[in-house]
């Protein structure tokens, strides 16, 4: 099995991003439950915590490292849920150990496709059914509106997740034009991000549609390879600790029995196996 050593951490700066995030919790209950933009800003919180907490706890087999990565996807579920419903009708949905009562605020700057991606990598994650079909039913349009500005690849693989999530026809065509629109971007600082962050998850994910064991094998290490390059530059970023997309992928990957042939604390080991899946109502 090969490894794939994460970069350089900041070790004590991350240890005072806990601390700090910690401390704040209740900032963070307070806007999702109030603010219109509040559950991207406790969405933003959780995973940041999640990700910093990830430094000193690798594998993420610490309770608060789990709990911090589900405050995330609720989050993103919470915006989802509001931004779907008709603006002022009430709605619910949990926020750590509490349910949480409030007004729906309809489509906001904060319910975009870079958004609906993380929450579905966390969801399938979690393996959480409940939210991966929630994100299954916001309409592209909705996403597109919201940020206008995104490259069509992000709405094409977004509707290749909802496909799949939904079990519908035209997976495979989709996935595939979703990788070709990822082709000829500019200017090339655009190229190389897309191909850091967005081409690899997708190609890994046409493998496990395949089920194409030698393929995946080569690719998740590439990808996790990529993602080390990048981030290696900005050590103190949280969104580089952790490969969220990879992860996800090889959730899925894994989950229908497919070998993950790699060991890298981009992959934290007990997400990846699903060990607390269960433990906690999401």
């Amino acid at each position: 099995m090969g490894v794939v050593e994460r970069h350089e951490l900041d070790h004590e700066h991350a240890e005072r991003a806990v601390a700090r995030l910690t401390a704040r919790l209740h900032e963070a209950r307070e806007d999702i439950e109030t603010d219109t933009l509040g559950p991207g800003l406790a969405m933003d919180r959780s995973y940041h915590e999640f990700c910093q907490r990830c430094v000193a706890d690798g594998r993420a087999a610490e309770n608060a490292t789990w709990l911090a990565m589900v405050r995330a996807l609720q989050a993103g579920g919470a915006l989802f849920l509001m931004a779907t419903r008709p603006r002022g009708e009430s709605v619910e949905f949990r926020y750590g150990e509490d349910t949480i009562r409030r007004a729906a605020t309809g489509p906001t700057s904060d319910s975009t496709s870079l958004t609906w991606l993380r929450t579905m990598y966390l969801a399938i994650v979690a393996r959480d059914r409940a939210r991966v079909e929630l994100l299954a039913s916001v309409p592209i349009e909705l996403l597109r509106a919201c940020a206008p500005e995104r490259d069509d690849f992000e709405f094409a693989w977004i509707r290749a997740l909802q496909l799949f999530a939904r079990g519908e026809d035209g997976l495979i065509d989709a996935v595939l034009q979703a990788m070709r629109d990822t082709e000829q971007l500019s200017p090339a600082s655009v190229q190389e991000f897309v191909n850091v962050h967005f081409f690899p998850p997708m190609e890994l994910f046409y493998h496990y549609t395949q089920r194409d064991q030698a393929k995946f094998d080569a690719s998740l290490p590439a990808a996790l390879d990529l993602h080390k390059r990048y981030w290696a530059t900005d050590p103190r970023n949280e969104v580089g600790l952790v490969a969220l997309a990879p992860l996800a992928v090889a959730c899925l990957a894994h989950d229908a029995g497919m070998a993950i042939e790699v060991e890298s604390d981009y992959l934290p080991h007990h997400p990846l196996v699903g060990t607390r899946v269960g433990e906690i109502s999401t």
